[in-house]
């Protein structure tokens, strides 16, 4: 027994005519009478009795209606989610994120996402920057905001966000009545830095934009969390690189532009091209489309 037969029997039954049927159908009446005729030897039994208007239920055709209508509308209803699983309309996906993709970033991508896929459901972990990159990369997380990391197996990271760095520093430094900073004028602070086995490429950019200015930092503390680095500088512990989107919760630090050390917090995005399906490619894409001002174009290229 075919569902298109059992479809054809629905629109008859509906119709209780021959000629509207087949018109809604969009076929010929001869080619529904084969396709009824067909379904009758199927069941054994009579489906329509033939009337001088149309045609009516006989008490099989009844029974038939009544235990299909139900498989109908649920092949139906897999048939459109099927077809929006394909479009990326509907599954899940699983994205981590390191802290520092919380304040701007993403944000602005899962509410553009929601809106254009309201039927994905995500789910969210946050990580440290080389933890994800591993999740991504053994297949635990579908792709995650990380830190540019060295290349992992099968594991692509697509830059698309870009902050300047700026000095974190207490509101009661000296320091702090600079409108802006030059590596010089640090060189004799105490630091706040991130553990280097938590954010390697952080730990690893800080050092070199030092060594521009030939010294070495005096390292007092490490933080393993963007919270925890506020705290620090709130305290008076040190100075530290950052972002001024981390510092916009905080009246006790202020942040002062870096002249000549062109440094930058970036942040991106992390995925296994061999591992994609559809929803995941819709996330990249609308990810790549809310990149940071200023940002190179070429991060737009289709996934």
């Amino acid at each position: 027994m075919e569902l298109r037969d059992l479809g054809y029997f629905q629109t008859l039954a509906t119709e209780l005519n021959f000629g509207r049927a087949a018109r809604a159908l969009h076929m010929t009446q001869p080619a529904l009478s084969v396709a009824i005729a067909r379904l009758e030897r199927q069941v054994q039994a009579a489906l329509f009795e033939r009337t001088h208007r149309g045609v009516v239920l006989t008490p099989a055709g009844a029974v038939l209606l009544a235990e299909t209508s139900s498989v109908l509308q649920t092949v139906e209803r897999a048939t459109e989610l099927a077809r929006r699983a394909g479009a990326g309309e509907y599954g899940s996906l699983v994205v981590g994120f390191i802290d520092a993709a919380v304040f701007d970033l993403l944000p602005r991508v899962l509410e553009t996402f929601r809106e254009s896929y309201p039927a994905v459901d995500l789910t969210l972990r946050h990580r440290p920057s080389s933890d994800l990159v591993s999740a991504v990369e053994d297949g635990s997380f579908d792709l995650a905001f990380v830190r540019p990391e060295s290349k992992r197996t099968g594991v692509n990271t697509r830059l698309i966000w870009r902050e300047p760095a700026v000095v974190a520093l207490h509101r009661d430094s000296p320091l702090a009545g600079l409108d802006a900073l030059h590596l010089a004028d640090i060189i004799d602070q105490d630091f706040v830095f991130p553990e280097s086995h938590v954010a390697p490429s952080l730990y690893a950019n800080w050092l070199e934009l030092c060594s521009i200015a030939k010294f070495a930092p005096r390292i007092v503390a490490k933080y393993s969390s963007v919270q925890v680095f506020v705290e620090l500088i709130e305290q008076g512990i040190g100075i530290g690189f950052a972002s001024k989107s981390w510092l916009r919760r905080t009246e006790q630090v202020v942040a002062r532009p870096l002249l000549g050390g062109n440094a930058s917090l970036d942040i991106a995005l992390a995925y296994r091209p061999d591992r994609m399906s559809t929803s995941c490619r819709n996330f990249v894409r609308l990810a790549v489309q809310q990149r940071s001002p200023g940002f190179p174009a070429e991060t737009a290229a289709a996934v």
